[in-house]
């Protein structure tokens, strides 16, 4: 069976809708800060992030101890065996389950605060950046160390840095659109497409031909 190709006039009005679905905008410009914040305000970023994640991990211990006392004895370690770690789950109350969920979450925060607070400041902003690593900034721990210096500056920074992102992210779209559309709209995109199309289907290439305009002796 053939396959079956959008017309010149639909290829062309689809430009925006390809560029739109290609990707997320976020993914058309550059990810670390240092490309949207000044050069010190980068630094201060860095040095925010280990020296909370540093300050933060008594705080996330005080609260897991205080979790802790709220769950059947013994709560189960990382060197509890699997079957009985299953049965002392399978014993909570639905209340007990959520303190076991939060108490979770905050080992978590606090192993991966551990590694930031070890970590040079590059690899604590990349940690930072990751939507799978739990930072000082996450909900979670954010709850706990509102009243941390510095927070408010680290969160401030954070915010610029993400505004800024996302302001060259969908600048950097619209480009991408409006290019689009240039090319689309253009016998020379349209024969590239033709070309494209050919490779795909295996075929020779397919050249655009286009009939010259009359001039006015020829239309006389």
């Amino acid at each position: 069976m053939n396959r079956v190709w959008p017309s010149r006039e639909e290829w062309s009005a689809a430009a925006e809708r390809s560029v739109r679905t290609a990707c997320l905008p976020q993914q058309r410009v550059p990810e670390g800060a240092e490309h949207y914040l000044r050069s010190e305000e980068v630094a201060e970023m860095n040095r925010l992030n280990v020296k909370l994640a540093k300050e933060a991990r008594p705080i996330l211990t005080a609260e897991i101890k205080r979790l802790a006392e709220e769950l059947p004895k013994p709560v189960p370690t990382a060197r509890t065996r699997q079957a009985d770690r299953v049965a002392w789950q399978v014993a909570l109350t639905g209340e007990q389950i959520r303190v076991e969920e939060r108490m979770y979450t905050l080992r978590r925060a606090r192993t991966d605060l551990g590694r930031q607070a070890k970590a040079n400041p590059a690899t604590c902003t990349t940690w930072h950046r990751s939507p799978l690593t739990l930072t000082v900034l996450s909900p979670v721990v954010r709850d706990l160390l509102c009243d941390l210096d510095g927070w408010l500056l680290l969160h401030n920074l954070d915010a610029k840095y993400q505004r800024y992102r996302w302001d060259a992210a969908r600048e950097a779209e619209e480009a991408a659109v409006a290019k689009a559309i240039e090319v689309r709209s253009s016998d020379e995109g349209w024969a590239r497409e033709l070309e494209r199309r050919a490779r795909i289907g295996g075929g020779p290439a397919v050249h655009a031909h286009h009939t010259p305009a009359k001039t006015t002796e020829e239309t006389a």
